[in-house]
């Protein structure tokens, strides 16, 4: 099972019950977002165990594909992969496992130092391919790609950031941008970055 169509009739602890038009009833674990619980499309991965058969969704097919390779990582299981994916999301679990940043990868619920350093062990080699995957499958309207005022907002940004004397340190988020180049920002730039967004936001409103 990969993916269903359905309403969702009940939701509970982290899981909803769906059901489909030929009123069969799945239960999965869910922990994202329900725009409108009378039409939900989710893709699935099917986890099965000795004694157990769960449902995972996704909203999207690349939240799936990710949450099947963090499976694939020694000491990674079924809930803490889902974790990474639904509470950190794919594009940031890219860019800390690139730029070996564990802190990131910790704040996933379940998720220890010694499990984000093997994540990083076994998977950064893979990453350089996802990363030009997702840039990809990114449209214009996507979270993941801001529009063409951001780079504005991102450049006024590292020059409050140089302007205020912050010093260099690792880097915390890569944004891609609508004319396909990429910008590093630390997490203190990341934050001016928002705050001024936010402001634009508010104007346009």
């Amino acid at each position: 099972i990969g993916y269903i169509e359905g309403q969702i009739v009940k939701s509970y602890n982290g899981k909803i019950l769906l059901k489909t038009n030929s009123g069969i009833g799945y239960e999965i674990t869910y922990d994202q977002a329900i725009i409108n619980p009378k039409q939900v499309a989710i893709f699935t991965s099917l986890i099965i165990r000795e004694n157990s058969q769960v449902l995972f969704g996704f909203n999207d097919f690349e939240s799936k594909e990710f949450f099947e390779l963090l499976l694939g990582v020694k000491g990674v299981g079924p809930k803490s992969a889902y974790s990474l994916v639904s509470s950190v999301g794919v594009a940031q679990m890219i860019n800390a496992i690139l730029l070996d940043n564990k802190k990131i990868i910790q704040t996933a619920p379940g998720i220890g130092a010694k499990a984000a350093a093997q994540i990083i062990l076994d998977l950064q080699s893979k990453m350089n391919k996802w990363s030009e995957k997702t840039s990809a499958m990114s449209t214009p309207s996507s979270s993941s790609t801001p529009a063409s005022a951001d780079l504005n907002i991102i450049k006024e940004s590292l020059a409050a950031c140089s302007e205020l004397g912050f010093k260099e340190e690792p880097k915390g988020v890569l944004l891609q941008i609508d004319n396909g180049d990429t910008q590093y920002l630390t997490m203190k730039e990341n934050k001016i970055f928002l705050k001024n967004r936010e402001k634009l936001e508010n104007e346009n409103r």
